[in-house]
């Protein structure tokens, strides 16, 4: 962190071979940015001193010509292959990121080396470290071979909000009971599998106190014709939870349709890549559980208004990877992206909510329009 950064990269200068990866919090990369002030900085005129004896320079001006800052060793880091993760305040005045982690990062990248920078918009040189450090300790265990994808291992989940969309005092387990209860002895010809977008469409279920998709899909296949699966806040790692354990064949349903990700992306903070990878494991898990059913796989549904947006590109990504795996003749994959896109690749008015995640009764009618012809 901060000074730590010259201490860091000049001791991997000389021990690569030691280093699994770097993680650098707002770190100095250059001593002429800090303490000694020579650019956007005014310096600190004390920690001058101290480096001046501390590195055994007779003067400044010596200390200016110092060859070994850590932007020095950026190829001999760089030719190591090691991964590095910089954490940064975009208003960091003290050790400017234009100063000192942009070079470094600009020259890496020049070099084809390994370097992930994440930026905290309008935050200065202090807090240190992220809100939620997940980024930064998937970075550390994946660097040293201990990573293993929560998104494609079955858990249970955890969610408990009144504003999920159940009746009051439900929680996430009393709700997955509630659609197992639901399934029991009818035979569908659809059923719908995914989070807080697949529970809009509310079905039959009792607990589920908003249901602003059930007309469109009644109007589709008929009441009680179809069901929906879905619970708020679920991730990849919890549907395949609930597909694994919920015995949801019960109900012997012709078509199972699988749209899940988008919370390992906002609330989980996963990568696209691992996302992806749970929803392959998802929907390889619907394929043993339903071994009479067709698997309709959507992925997940566009998030975030405007193309460019991160949220999106993190979505078409995912579509990509899914798009290249090669599924068994049980699934159908198809990217749903285009069913709410203009002409310029923004998603149209009056299909999305505020948030741009989840749907309005004219986004569910398209989501429907859509699955009819697929299953027809």
């Amino acid at each position: 962190m901060s000074r730590g950064g010259l201490i860091v990269y000049n001791w991997v200068a000389q021990n690569a071979d030691k280093v699994a990866c770097i993680y650098a919090d707002a770190p100095v990369m250059d001593i002429k940015s800090w303490p000694m002030g020579k650019g956007a900085h005014a310096g600190s005129a004390g920690d001058v001193t101290r480096m001046l004896a501390a590195y055994g320079f007779k003067n400044e001006e010596q200390a200016v010509r110092w060859k070994k800052n850590p932007l020095n060793h950026a190829a001999k880091i760089a030719h190591a292959g090691i991964p590095i993760l910089h954490v940064v305040g975009d208003a960091d005045d003290i050790v400017p990121v234009a100063e000192n982690t942009a070079l470094f990062e600009a020259e890496m990248k020049r070099l084809g080396a390994p370097i992930t920078v994440i930026h905290k918009p309008g935050i200065g040189h202090h807090p240190h470290s992220l809100n939620n450090p997940e980024s930064i300790v998937r970075f550390i265990l994946k660097a040293t071979g201990r990573w293993s994808n929560n998104c494609t291992h079955a858990v249970p989940g955890n969610e408990y909000r009144s504003a999920a969309g159940w009746i009051e005092g439900s929680e996430w387990h009393s709700v997955a009971q509630d659609i197992e209860t639901t399934l029991n002895g009818r035979k569908l010809k659809l059923l719908l599998l995914g989070n807080s977008i697949t529970q809009g469409w509310g079905g039959m279920r009792k607990l589920v106190s908003y249901k602003p998709g059930k007309q469109s899909m009644d109007d589709a296949l008929g009441q009680g014709n179809w069901e929906s699966a879905g619970i708020s806040g679920d991730r990849t790692q919890n549907l395949l939870w609930r597909v694994r354990y919920g015995n949801y064949n019960r109900c012997n349903p012709e078509y199972v349709a699988i749209a899940i990700g988008i919370n390992n992306l906002v609330v989980g903070q996963d990568t696209a890549d691992d996302t992806a990878e749970g929803i392959i494991t998802v929907t390889e898990e619907a394929c043993k559980q339903f071994p009479g059913s067709k698997i309709i796989l959507l992925g997940l549904f566009p998030s975030g208004k405007e193309q460019d947006s991160a949220i999106r590109k993190q979505c078409d990504r995912i579509h990509e990877l899914l798009e290249a795996h090669i599924f068994g003749a049980q699934v159908c994959y198809t990217n749903p992206t285009g069913w709410f896109l203009d002409e310029h690749g923004t998603i149209r008015d009056g299909l999305y909510s505020v948030d741009y995640i989840h749907f309005t009764d004219k986004g569910y009618a398209c989501v429907a329009s859509h699955l009819m012809q697929l299953m027809k």
